[in-house]
């Protein structure tokens, strides 16, 4: 890349933001520490030229010093959009639909694979998960700029030091354009085994997801903060939810999640896309948690999209129009969107419908990367609920408890497949500006 191209990169229309590194937090007396957001040890940003083709990449925080790194990594939107794709395709080929012998599906039939006769399939499904982490980050992070290259050397040699487990890195990517399935990327860990050849092994600790704890925020949210406030005794949750999937499948999946939630929250129960659009516009959207019990997906045609009792789809442009200013969800409600196995699910869902929530006032957007098992689907949401329905616990924390816990008791990878968009330091308190008397309870980085 020659001085001129170099300068219209980094100087263009893709890098009028201001950069931050902490959320806005609420500063009223009274406040637990916990309020303040924890300094990011890696910051990265991508910029897309849509003239160069390429993306401008910086990197800052703890890592990094005072300086700001900046490379150029040389590849389209298209190209990056496509090695995602394959690196998903893997994960559902490999888990959400694999078929052993007999025609059936082990994930779909259970979600906790602790037993020995599970071993050697276990083994080669985890090995086969890490091959896909490992092309994928090559492909993120790879290229023949000299600052590129910095950044990579930098960050990979960071990943894979050893490392306390109860204190993992805290990641933060920047972008509108790349939304990337982090937590699911894998770097060998220094004096790990080599994922290819006749002793080719893996170590959980490749996982970036599982090491270390990682988010995607996109560039541009003045409004949100780290605290959602909760205005009555109970978190006041909406459930938008599919109840015929649990006939479809014949497996649990609306039920046990609702049950559950019956004595911890308030709960607002809409099964039609017309009972969302009534409440938002009326404006009786109260929700503090906002979670999701469906099907979602992204067609080869059209918006990705989500599906309630109706099947009429819910996408990016109907939250524009029920909303139509930015960042006017007054509650910066938690969105969970736990859309299970039945349509085809990718990146490009949180990339349109979700960064559209975050813009319109979502303090943090938590969902599968993949179409999930439905009974994974309900057991992964209660345990969530379960941790982060504490006054004071992070989001960020309960997502890597959650990922840690799957991985060593039953040996599931599909924890991994949750990604975070803001949410590191995301959790719940009082609206008056108290943190309920629990104490927040320190949970050890592995089971």
């Amino acid at each position: 890349m020659n001085a001129q191209d170099r300068e219209r990169l980094e100087g263009g229309e893709e890098t009028r933001y201001k950069l931050s590194l902490s959320s806005q937090v609420d500063n009223k007396p009274g406040w637990n520490e916990i309020s303040l957001p924890q300094p990011r040890n890696v910051a990265l940003i991508f910029d897309y030229s849509s003239d160069l083709r390429r993306y401008q990449v910086r990197a800052t925080g703890l890592l990094f010093g005072v300086e700001i790194f900046s490379g150029i990594l040389p590849k389209s939107r298209e190209d990056l959009i496509a090695a995602v794709g394959h690196c998903l395709d893997i994960w559902e080929r490999k888990v959400t639909y694999r078929q052993d012998v007999s025609g059936a599906n082990r994930f779909t039939l259970r979600w906790d694979f602790s037993a020995p006769e599970d071993k050697t399939f276990l083994d080669e499904v985890w090995l086969d998960l890490a091959r896909a982490g490992e092309d994928l980050s090559g492909v993120l992070f790879s290229g023949d700029d000299e600052g590129l290259n910095e950044i990579r050397e930098r960050l990979f040699t960071a990943i894979a030091a050893p490392r306390d487990l109860s204190d993992p890195m805290r990641v933060t990517i920047h972008s509108d354009d790349l939304f990337a399935p982090w937590w699911m990327l894998y770097t060998q860990p220094h004096g790990g085994p080599s994922l290819h050849g006749d002793r080719s092994g893996y170590l959980l600790e490749g996982f970036w997801g599982y090491k270390h704890l990682i988010e995607h925020q996109t560039k541009r949210s003045p409004h949100a903060t780290n605290v959602t406030k909760v205005a009555g005794r109970r978190v006041r949750t909406g459930l938008n939810v599919d109840p015929r999937i649990d006939t479809q499948y014949q497996i649990p999946f609306v039920v046990p999640v609702t049950t559950f939630l019956k004595a911890k929250v308030t709960r607002v129960t809409r099964e039609l896309k017309e009972d969302l659009n009534t409440d938002i516009r009326a404006g009786k959207f109260t929700d503090e948690i906002t979670y999701f019990g469906c099907h979602g997906g992204v067609p080869t045609e059209g918006a990705p999209y989500l599906l309630l009792k109706d099947d009429n789809p819910i996408t990016a442009a109907d939250i524009d129009s029920w909303l139509p200013d930015p960042a006017c969800l007054p509650t910066k409600p938690v969105v969970f969107i736990n859309a299970c196995q039945g349509g085809k699910m990718s990146s490009l869902f949180f990339g349109t419908l979700g960064r559209k929530m975050l813009a319109k006032g979502a303090n943090c957007v938590i969902g599968p990367q993949v179409d999930i098992p439905i009974r994974f689907a309900a057991e992964y949401a209660t345990r969530l609920f379960d941790r982060f329905l504490n006054p004071g616990q992070r989001l960020g924390e309960v997502v890597l408890e959650l990922t840690r816990e799957f991985a060593n008791r039953h040996r599931n990878p599909l924890g991994l497949t949750y990604s975070l968009y803001r949410g590191i330091d995301i959790y719940l308190a009082r609206n008056d500006g108290t943190l309920a008397a629990s104490k927040r309870k320190t949970r050890q980085g592995s089971d």
